[in-house]
């Protein structure tokens, strides 16, 4: 009973968050930039969903970038031991990705021509960034 109530009040129901339209962009492409994007707030939702879910890198770009941290250029003092994936993003991926008073996804400097992603990788953001690195190379060689 208490699982319908639940149900009913609708606390397991899906839900796009109420993005603020000032801040979407209209589309890129062209002859689809009209007024109706403003007014379609689950269109722009739709659209920044497909944009993050095909974000990705190759496992070689991975193993690169790894063979990176801990250089002069990149992180000296990455330590696989102890540098978290917080460490890393915050200490390498943002301040490679940066561009201006902004920046890009780390995915978007890589990408020359866009292939959707095979798999999803998750991950705990305390956990060693060596650990995640190891497990995507292990997904990978099967």
């Amino acid at each position: 009973e208490m699982l319908c109530l639940v149900n009913m009040l609708g606390f397991l129901r899906e839900r796009s968050p109420k993005l603020p339209l000032e801040w979407a962009s209209p589309p890129i492409i062209s002859g689809l930039a009209d007024v109706s994007w403003k007014q379609n707030s689950e269109s722009a939702w739709s659209r920044k969903v497909r944009q993050l879910a095909g974000r990705s890198i190759e496992v070689g770009s991975l193993l690169e970038f790894h063979s990176r941290l801990g250089s002069d250029c990149i992180m000296p003092h990455y330590d696989p031991w102890r540098s978290t994936t917080t460490d890393v993003v915050r200490q390498a991926v943002i301040p490679l990705s940066r561009q201006g008073r902004g920046g890009v996804s780390y995915a978007t400097l890589l990408k020359g021509v866009w292939s959707p992603p095979r798999c999803l990788v998750t991950h705990t953001w305390s956990n060693l960034f060596v650990d995640l690195v190891a497990a995507v190379i292990a997904d990978a060689v099967g």
